[in-house]
């Protein structure tokens, strides 16, 4: 390694003046000087770089005419130029200096320039795979600009740009704007003092629109432009009639449309899929329509799509019977439906978002041809057709009881009943009947019908077409029903009945509750659910015969307590929790019974809420759950099923790795976990997380979490329920070291070895004193450290200390020394 030191940090006098300068692979310069670092006087002259620059200059770094510089790849430069109008790299005439910068090389700028850091009369060409920096701290500069005349840039990322406004107080934080890559650009600016910026040319849509050169004081590209890269942003087809661009980007980015350079339409993309949805207006064919995402400050890559165009979706239409009333089909979604029949508009509507139409007409007549045709957008479908056809007819009858010796049967109809033939035990006796708004009459008193008698009233349209036939109730029983009083909560109704009642239906409030009951000697017994009968219900049993004809009926009544109990759902969590809901009544307390068994009794019942106290794991998932009301005596009044809602989630974090950098907590979930809570030697650091198709990341800051740290990562539902608390694994990087025998030696040389693990540095120690830290590690293991002669004499006390990335001890071995 050949290592020059330019010491002029006290004089401004110029530090190396000289017109062909190549710097080897193994060769390092260090710069030091209040005046001029490089100083390139005549014109065609060139700087080539294989090693290593460093320059440190209070005037301009590196000041020539028409010449070149050109970094190779696995070259580095790094500069920091002077005050003033004076940058860091910069040129006394037109035409200079030329500066590239290959793939694999870095190039690291700076200055406090009042004007630009970098500023050529010639071309600056950042080639794909450089990786550079270049930032001016002048709240009134630029990192890029011209000596005199213009310059002509050229920039290729694959890793994007990465940018921080003009005059920032600190370029340490997160940048103002990040272009995602791979990004390309060229532009040229013009003017010393006043740039101009002109013929910008991008692949990212979102940089061709907002890049402007004099208003940043830091850009950044390559490896040193490290950030998280937001989804692919994607787009759907377009047509001349399309109305929303759709497609997928970055969850809950902002999507922007542009025809061109206009933008035409803007919106969200869906926090879960990404899908977003932006409305436009229909665009001209063969326009070019671009999609970018921005997230924050990270701008997505640019989706393109060329407008074709459009077509609608084919018209159908639906069957019509001389009947119908409506027409049915589909169509092109939100497009114009219009019905005709024959020539004549007969309906007009439209298609919805599913290219459903339902549209109202008049009936029509058998064999009328229909037909109906959409436009959307100034675009016709095709036309679709149908042949009325003539409506089956329907209808139904419902005879009420007939009591033996009355003149007529009576009862409702539906549909196309126009008469009725009347059936006597399977013989016809008559034809007839009078059939209007849906009730009817039959004259039956000549058909001498008794109480054992077979009766059906058969039901005919006009054409002589049987549409329903039904059995005729005949009425000759008879009896009583005499309910006791029934106390609310009690399970049955009770007491007596007379002649041929054998069942009866129970009616509250008017309505029908059920039908049963059992009826014996005399008295009967009915069941009554709990809580279907209250203090204050207007209760009636009627009593039925054998065949279903009502003989009595008697209002039933009620005295004591009632109430009701209505749960709320139930969410199933993994802790102690309580079931909720209202009550109404003389309700107390309840019981709660699970898959049959009682479990406990209580409950807090207070202006017609209650809260049931549950112990975590008494109710699972599909279990058969229920709470029964109770009075202050202990009497039932209600019982109602609980409805359960599973809510259950785990989470698995892997292990974690300290590092001396942001890094993020990684690993597998269950169920309903939406965020998590990070929690160090008991304290909460943070909540939030990214969970999405069963694995997450949870950002840790650097610093957050330090080998021996006990870390705990708490699982939450999207309601704030705790649902698992895992602990996390922390690990510390590790490595060995293995030096060869050194051989002793009068000039510069280097010792060798082999290395495992995480070693990425090494300090020199020579009779317990520092003298270096560095070294070169090779992907096979092995490494090598520079020694200079002289660092080390025969008897000296030799140990090396392996580091890792973070400056972190992880092993140290004695070197043997042997003369040569």
């Amino acid at each position: 390694m050949e290592i020059h030191n330019i010491d002029h940090a006290g004089t401004t006098e110029t530090a190396l003046q000289v017109n062909q300068l190549t710097v080897s692979e193994n060769a390092e310069i260090y710069i030091s000087s209040q005046g001029v670092g490089i100083y390139q006087e005549q014109d065609n002259q060139s700087l080539i770089n294989n090693g290593s620059i460093t320059i440190k200059s209070g005037d301009i770094a590196i000041y020539g005419s028409d010449s070149t510089i050109t970094l190779n790849s696995g070259s580095d430069m790094t500069i920091t130029g002077g005050n003033g109008t004076n940058g860091a790299i910069g040129s006394y005439t037109t035409g200079g200096p030329n500066i590239t910068a290959k793939s694999g090389s870095s190039f690291e700028i700076s200055s406090n320039s009042t004007l630009s850091t970098v500023g050529t009369s010639g071309e600056l060409n950042l080639e794909e795979g450089s990786n550079f920096s270049i930032t001016n701290y002048n709240a009134a500069g630029t990192p890029l600009g011209v000596s005199s005349d213009s310059t002509v840039v050229s920039i290729a990322s694959s890793e994007g740009l990465q940018m921080w406004e003009q005059g920032a107080s600190d370029f340490s934080v997160a940048p103002i704007t990040t272009y995602s890559g791979p990004l390309t650009t060229s532009f040229t600016l013009i003017g010393n003092s006043d740039t101009q910026q002109t013929n910008l040319i991008s692949n990212n849509a979102s940089f061709q629109q907002d890049f402007k050169s004099n208003e940043i004081g830091k850009i950044i590209g390559g490896n040193f432009a490290q950030f998280s890269p937001i989804a692919k942003t994607l787009m759907d087809d377009l047509t001349t009639i399309t109305t929303n661009v759709t497609g997928t980007a970055e969850p809950e980015s902002t999507v922007t449309i542009r025809n061109g350079s206009t933008t035409i339409g803007t919106g969200l993309a869906d926090s879960t899929d990404g899908r977003y949805d932006i409305t436009i207006v229909p665009q001209l064919k063969d326009s070019i329509i671009s999609a970018t995402a921005s997230s924050g400050n990270v701008v997505s890559n640019t989706a393109t799509v060329i407008v074709q165009e459009g077509t609608i979706a084919d018209t159908t239409i639906h069957s019509l019977m001389t009947n119908s009333n409506s027409v049915t089909g589909t169509a092109e979604p939100e497009s114009t439906v219009t019905i005709l029949s024959g020539s004549a508009i007969i309906g007009t509507g439209s298609a919805d978002d599913q290219g459903n139409y339902m549209i109202t007409i008049p009936t029509q007549l058998a064999g009328i041809t229909v037909t109906a045709q959409a436009e959307h957008n100034g675009i016709l479908s095709n036309i679709a057709s149908t042949v009325v056809m003539k409506a089956p007819t329907v209808g139904t009858i419902s005879p009420a009881p007939y009591r033996t010796n009355d003149m007529y049967i009576t009862g409702v109809y539906t549909g196309d009943v126009v008469r009725a033939n009347l059936l006597v035990n399977n013989h016809s006796v008559s034809w007839g009947g009078t059939f209007t708004n849906g009730s009817f009459t039959y004259f039956a008193r000549n058909a001498n019908i008794t109480a054992l008698d077979e009766v059906v009233l058969v039901a005919y349209d006009e054409d002589h077409n049987e549409l329903d036939r039904q059995v005729v109730v005949i009425i000759g029983t008879e009896g009583t029903i005499s309910p006791d009083a029934f106390r609310s909560g009690d399970r049955d109704i009770t007491g007596t009945y007379t002649g041929d009642v054998v069942r009866a239906r129970l009616s509250v409030n008017g309505d029908v509750i059920s039908w049963g009951g059992t009826f014996e000697d005399g008295r009967f017994r009915y069941y009554v659910p709990a809580g279907t009968i209250g203090v204050g219900d207007s209760v009636v049993l009627t009593a039925f015969d054998v065949n279903n004809v009502e003989l009595d009926w008697q209002t039933v009544s009620i005295t004591g307590t009632q109430g009701t109990i209505t749960p709320n759902e139930f969410p199933v969590v993994n802790s102690n929790s309580a079931i909720a809901g209202t009550y109404t009544g003389d309700v107390v307390q309840a019981r709660l019974t699970v898959n049959g068994k009682s479990v406990s009794r209580g409950g807090d019942f207070e202006n017609g809420t209650f809260n049931y106290y549950v112990p975590a794991g008494v109710i699972e998932v599909g279990d058969d759950v229920v709470l029964t009301a109770f009075d202050e005596d202990g009497r039932e009044l209600d019982r109602q099923k609980v409805m359960l809602i599973a809510i259950i989630g785990t989470i698995d974090p892997e292990i974690f790795q300290v590092l001396n950098s942001n890094s993020t907590i990684t690993g597998a979930y269950t169920g309903s976990v939406a965020r998590a809570r990070l929690i160090v030697n008991g304290d909460v650091v943070s909540t939030g997380g990214t969970f999405a198709d069963g694995n997450f990341s949870y950002f840790v800051r650097a610093g957050t979490i330090n080998v021996g740290d006990n870390v705990t990562l708490t699982a939450y539902s999207a309601d704030g329920q705790e649902l698992d608390s895992q602990t996390v694994q922390v690990i510390a990087t590790q490595g060995t070291i293995t030096p060869d025998p050194f051989h002793l030696a009068q000039g510069n040389t280097n010792i060798t070895g082999s290395y495992t693990g995480d070693v990425t540095q090494i300090r020199l120690v020579v009779n317990e004193r520092t003298v270096s830290h560095g070294g070169t590690f090779n992907p096979n293991g092995t490494f090598m450290y520079f020694v200079r002669g002289g660092d080390i004499i025969l008897g000296d006390k030799v140990l090396l200390i392996a580091l890792d990335s973070t400056g972190r001890e992880l092993d140290r071995k004695t070197v043997s020394t042997l003369n040569m």
